[in-house]
């Protein structure tokens, strides 16, 4: 998302994940909500019974069973939930999406038992089953028995992968389409001689995709996920839409209130009072994320505990499984009615990496986020307090900070909406500046190091200046907190706060005494990544990204922007070109790594399984999609002038950041913005470069 460097695909194991369900502190998981929850996930088959028809379909799927295969219902407290068939069975797919089709042939090739054929405008192919379970509505289910076969047992090959997945499904997103008024939602697990496979199918209109992967085994040594089942992304489509169509929000936070407080050594008690607004009526539970179990450095098990959940002050109904919550609402609410919640929880959380002297809550989901189907629009006041000798820092301007009988309080406030917040505190001495009312805070870790600070914050308060002057939208946080990580190669943007790695701070005399290879190599290239950080104030704190197609309009847009600035910051008018030019030249050569399915929209869809698609992950959004936007530029010169070009490219800019000043921003308005500057249709030009996989000409 807004981190420079990242694994997508990685991002669900950060979420934490635990098999255990309450609805109130100490109680076992007795409440509605709980039972239907564990009835989902743990069914009992029924009797079995004919099927009608033959061929079951899910979205692009076609099940179809050989002669004599009998379905039996899957029972969830006595309900028919599913379809359970074993023997022979074929699976066909189809994939028809142009834009997906390439990358799902990427994701395919190691896939030795999938032999894609043409067919119609796309591919297909067919794999041998022996086992299928099905979660969902279905025409079939109106002829299933609802009663219990004698003896029955789920087959094992269904046991080991509800048992041993990771991730909340199938129970978690079958009640919130059901509750939330929004039936299709579908899950399918296969089993076949080789590997197994999870099919998802959610029309929801939040959603609107559907997604078959391969199931893998995670190495027994990788910390508490060792041995369990995870998803490899195969293919995914859009259901019944465009990639570039909207997706409805369900819900946002619009006000959250987090006070933590570190009690002792590593403890934190946290407490998050969250006002929700629902943007459509019929909405009855609410997704949330919330870490529950999770590793540190030394690969110690770390535990968030839930202790307590209201609405509007009185207690609620919950369910907390696999990093995920939801909260049932006491009635269905109207749309735009709002409630609070808050939600109370406690552990040793405070990871220290390394042994190093500070710990770090960054962005995931130390408090709880909305999930699917919401987003975080959201204002913040944070209250964080620590004991001596750690100094306390946290997204957003400071509003106090003060000594308290044994530490410090530190309260802070974002008044515009936004996303992600952050904590940290440790042993670091701060140095503010202050330049024509704009503030920044850095902070450096163990010693101080004055000299450092002030050409990092003249850094910062440059691009500040050059990016509200070039996109005639200002800097959206009164305040700045630029921290130093003990760590290296990396940097990170949540709202006001930019946490940095080590190598910013040391001076050329300082590296050759520390560890002189490891600082040659990550030194390179220093103020490119603190512009890149300080341009995410504007991509995607300003104008927002939701969806994880579009988080090239946050990576690509703040990269760009960030050495367009660099360029401008430079007295030599031709030292600057030299500089602008050496980085197209780093982009085209970055991006020849990408190889196939290079589509920058849909880089999140990359299996991520091999190295490789890692490193085509960061090309698409870091290489190919800044030369985007620079073939645009060149584009717009091309057909306009030099000129009247250079004119457009700046409108578009601006017309993105000012027109979604803190709303959310997608390829499509993008599209509309220059079509309406222009007098041209874009569309087939995105949907080359951006959409597309092919490779923009840049001079």
């Amino acid at each position: 998302m807004i981190r420079t460097i990242c694994l997508v695909w990685f991002l669900l194991l950060l979420a934490g994940t635990s098999a255990g369900l309450a609805d109130a502190p100490g109680e076992a998981a007795s409440s509605p909500l709980a039972e239907a929850y564990r009835a989902i996930a743990t069914p009992v088959p029924g009797e079995l019974f004919d099927l009608p028809g033959g061929i079951i379909r899910i979205g692009r799927a076609e099940i179809k069973p050989a002669a004599g295969v009998r379905p039996r219902a899957l029972l969830a407290g006595g309900r028919v939930c599913g379809l359970l068939l074993e023997g022979d069975l074929t699976l066909h797919y189809l994939v028809d999406d142009a834009f997906s089709a390439p990358v799902a042939r990427r994701n395919l090739k190691p896939q030795s038992a999938i032999v894609p054929r043409a067919e119609g405008q796309g591919f297909a192919f067919t794999l041998a089953l022996s086992g299928v379970a099905i979660w969902g509505p279905d025409p079939v289910l109106a002829q299933a028995p609802s009663s219990v076969a004698p003896g029955a047992r789920l087959p094992p090959w269904l046991t080991e992968i509800l048992a041993k997945r990771i991730g909340e499904n199938p129970s978690h997103d079958t009640l919130v389409s059901e509750r939330n008024g929004e039936p299709g939602y579908r899950w399918a697990a296969l089993h076949s001689q080789g590997d197994d496979y999870l099919l998802d199918f959610d029309p929801r209109p939040s959603v609107r995709t559907e997604s078959l992967a391969r199931l893998r085994r995670v190495d027994k040594d990788v910390n508490i996920y060792g041995g369990r089942l995870t998803w490899e992304e195969l293919v995914t489509q859009p259901v019944e839409s465009t990639w570039w169509d909207t997706r409805a929000l369900d819900f946002v936070s619009i006000a959250t209130e987090i006070e933590l407080t570190n009690d002792r050594a590593d403890h934190a008690t946290i407490t998050s009072r969250i006002r929700v607004q629902v943007l459509r009526g019929g909405i009855r539970l609410l997704p949330f994320t919330l870490v529950q179990d999770f590793t540190d450095g030394d690969n110690r098990i770390r535990r968030l505990d839930l202790e307590s959940v209201t609405i509007d002050g009185a207690p609620a109904v919950f369910v907390q499984s696999e990093g995920s919550l939801l909260i049932e609402l006491p009635a269905a609410l109207s749309a735009n009615q709002t409630v609070v919640l808050e939600v109370r929880t406690q552990g040793d959380i405070l990871d220290r990496p390394e042994g190093n002297s500070y710990w770090i809550l960054r962005t995931q989901s130390w408090y709880p986020k909305p999930a699917a189907g919401g987003a975080e629009h959201s204002t913040f006041r944070m209250h964080i307090e620590v004991p001596d000798p750690f100094v306390p820092f946290a997204s957003g301007e400071i509003v106090s900070r003060e000594k308290t009988p044994g530490g410090t309080r530190l309260v802070t406030k974002i008044d515009v909406p936004t996303e992600h917040a952050v904590a940290i505190a440790g042993r670091y001495t701060t140095f503010d500046r202050e330049l024509g009312g704009a503030r920044v805070h850095v902070s450096t870790y163990a010693s101080a190091k004055k000299i450092e600070a002030e050409r990092l914050a003249g850094i910062v308060l440059g691009v500040r200046a050059c990016l509200e002057a070039w996109l005639k939208v200002p800097f959206p946080f009164q305040d700045l907190q630029l921290v130093e990580i003990k760590d290296w190669g990396w940097g990170q943007a949540p709202p006001g706060v930019i946490f940095i790695t080590q190598e910013a701070f040391m001076t050329p005399a300082r590296a050759q005494m520390d560890d002189p290879e490891e600082a040659a190599y990550y030194t390179r290239g220093v103020n490119e990544r603190i512009a890149h950080e300080v341009a995410h104030s504007w991509f995607p704190h300003v104008a927002k990204v939701r969806r994880n197609e579009e988080n090239w309009l946050s990576e690509s847009f703040a990269e760009y922007a960030s050495i367009e600035c660099l360029r401008q910051s430079m007295r030599d008018e031709k030292q600057g070109e030299y500089f602008f030019q050496r980085a197209v030249k780093d982009w085209k050569f970055g991006a020849k790594e990408i190889g196939d399915g290079g589509s920058v929209y849909l880089a999140s869809h990359l299996s991520g399984e091999r190295e490789k698609d890692f490193v085509a992950y960061r090309a698409l959004l870091y290489s190919k999609g800044p030369l985007v936007i620079h073939a645009l530029r060149e584009e717009l010169k091309k057909e306009l002038g030099d000129v009247k070009g250079e004119s457009a490219f700046l409108t578009w800019m601006r017309a993105y950041a000012q027109n979604f000043t803190f709303k959310t921003g997608e390829t499509r308005h993008l599209v509309g913005i220059l079509n309406q500057i222009t007098g041209k249709d874009w569309q087939p030009w995105f949907e080359l470069y951006v959409f597309g996989t092919e490779m923009p000409k840049v001079k």
